[in-house]
């Protein structure tokens, strides 16, 4: 009896590990773990802001139709008009505006989710994320950006 109870917890026990483990690496797949670093230099068609600097951390996150992020910014100017985005581009190249991240006046660090974004567009950033950059503008660089950095997986 008491071998017959044993073997029911350790198999309970075992299944149990195996539904959490498998849980916590869908949540946690690397390739919807993104990051850029943002500087004034990497702007293209355009100054940015010369000594603005920060970072983008992004995490798609497909079954809820999210993209979620923290951004950080310095030394680009007045708040006024500030909004980033995710925009189409490789490395040297600009290009269409992909997903508005966030607009308003807000302090560094900036942290929210984009809702209701289009699959084919997550999935064309996962699959080539450095195809893709992160841009923060403002009134004082409203065209090409204050700074930006192309996308790459997390390490």
């Amino acid at each position: 009896m008491r071998l017959r109870l044993l073997t029911l917890l350790g198999g309970a026990a075992l299944i149990g590990a195996l539904v959490v483990a498998s849980v916590a690496m869908a949540g946690g797949n690397p390739a919807n773990k993104l990051h850029a670093n943002l500087t004034g230099g990497q702007v293209i068609g355009g100054q940015g802001a010369p000594a603005g600097a920060g970072n983008a951390t992004v995490t798609l996150r497909p079954k809820k139709q999210k993209i979620c992020f923290r951004i950080t910014y310095k030394k680009i100017g007045p708040r006024a008009g500030l909004n980033a985005g995710i925009y189409k581009g490789g490395k040297g190249q600009n290009g269409a505006l992909v997903q508005t991240l966030f607009t308003g006046k807000r302090s560094s660090p900036v942290k929210g989710c984009a809702k209701n974004v289009a699959k084919p567009d997550m999935q064309a950033i996962r699959a080539k994320p450095r195809q893709f950059h992160v841009t923060v503008k403002n009134d004082k660089y409203p065209g090409n950006g204050a700074i930006r950095g192309q996308l790459k997986q997390r390490q």
